[in-house]
């Protein structure tokens, strides 16, 4: 399943840091979608605009969390990430999980490379935050879909303390940080990639206390905000009008027009 050989990065460059990063998170990199609503929200909003003949990419597969939930809803998955070890394992869970339409390709996310109009629907979770030019990226992804197919990207919102947090942390790794977008600049990137919106949730609103000094140890907020795998008080606010623009990511819906 595992196609192509390993790719080289400059060591200068935001993917060999990337990598670097990763290769050592790998070995204890989750794997469990079904444990919040929240985590579930990623795959059910791909699973929406899924049907049993589509062919589906995988833009930063990872270890393959998400690709073994859909597998078995489409004909044909394909998986694509920079980090190889991320690969590996994305091989083996899928093979366990008896996903034979699964393939994983190591493959930079702003240069992919497949043929135009060539998938059916495309996702994208926990990576353009990590893409500096991520614009190139999601434009790669419309480019690879057929006109009406679907893309659900999860995008950072700009204006939300976890964004700071993480842009820190990543920056005391050696990456340049989190690349994020403000609600407006999201509609553009959407618009200038022939992307139309059909719908986006928000979340991460009210989780910004794990950011706050003097709040971090606050377990009961957490309880509070996320009572069981079927209540999600966070998601819920997030959603709501007066609050949505300065939630802390975006996992947005959009079909390519043509």
């Amino acid at each position: 399943m595992l196609d192509g050989t390993s790719q080289s990065f400059p060591a200068s460059s935001p993917e060999a840091s990337s990598n670097a990063i990763y290769d050592r998170l790998a070995a204890g990199y989750g794997d469990a979608v079904d444990t919040t609503a929240a985590s579930r929200l990623k795959y059910s909003l791909v699973l929406r605009h899924v049907g049993p003949e589509a062919r589906v990419l995988d833009v930063g597969c990872a270890n393959g969390l998400h690709m073994r939930e859909i597998a078995s809803h489409c004909r044909e998955i394909v998986g694509v990430d920079i980090n190889s070890r991320m690969l590996e394992l994305a091989e083996d869970a899928l093979k366990a999980a008896g996903a034979d339409n699964a393939r994983v390709q190591q493959m930079s996310a702003t240069s992919l490379s497949f043929e135009d109009c060539s998938f059916d629907a495309a996702y994208s979770f926990s990576t353009l935050l990590l893409v500096p030019d991520a614009e190139r990226a999601v434009a790669e992804m419309s480019r690879v879909l057929r006109p009406g197919g679907t893309a659900v990207l999860d995008i950072t919102g700009r204006r939300n303390l976890s964004q700071r947090h993480w842009g820190s942390w990543y920056r005391t790794q050696g990456h340049p940080g989190v690349r994020s977008f403000t609600w407006g600049e999201t509609c553009v990137l959407l618009d200038a990639t022939g992307l139309d919106l059909v719908e986006a949730a928000a979340l991460g609103f009210l989780d910004q206390w794990r950011y706050v000094p003097g709040l971090r140890r606050a377990t009961f907020l957490e309880r509070a905000l996320h009572p069981s795998a079927d209540r999600d008080v966070d998601l819920a606010f997030s959603n709501l009008p007066p609050v949505r623009r300065l939630a802390n990511r975006w996992y947005v819906v959009c079909r390519k027009r043509g």
